[in-house]
């Protein structure tokens, strides 16, 4: 009865952690798609900084991944922020807004799940600037 227990107690723990390794699993060796973006917006006092931007597909390459030119709009829809810290949000802000910067996001892609990986500034990390 008491391995019962314990099982039923660590079930819902179990289930999050293989749940994070798949989602880790997949930002990893999914394939990656690089798209322009625009809009910055930091604050959100229930979630702390975040990029809040719009995918600029009139920039986009519409050819990576096998697309034949034609863009997945309907995938990107619920992806539109990255998160940053609260100490670099600020100076990303100014950078973004400033449009002299070609800035892009890479997503980790599949036709089930998007996840923005990384915010690139000129082609570079942005923690790398």
């Amino acid at each position: 009865m008491n391995k019962i227990k314990i099982f039923i107690l660590l079930l819902p723990f179990l289930c999050l952690c293989s749940w994070a390794m798949y989602y880790a699993n997949f930002v990893k060796h999914a394939p990656e798609v690089r798209l322009p973006i625009t809009g910055y917006d930091p604050r959100n006092l229930l979630s702390g900084h975040y990029i809040e931007f719009r995918i600029d597909w009139a920039k986009a390459n519409c050819n990576q991944l096998d697309w034949n030119g034609s863009c997945p709009r309907k995938d990107f829809d619920d992806v539109t922020r990255y998160y940053v810290p609260e100490s670099q949000a600020h100076e990303l802000e100014r950078i973004i807004n400033n449009r002299q910067f070609d800035t892009q996001v890479v997503f980790a892609y599949s036709k089930r799940l998007v996840v923005a990986k990384e915010l690139l500034i000129d082609g570079q990390p942005w923690y790398k600037r």
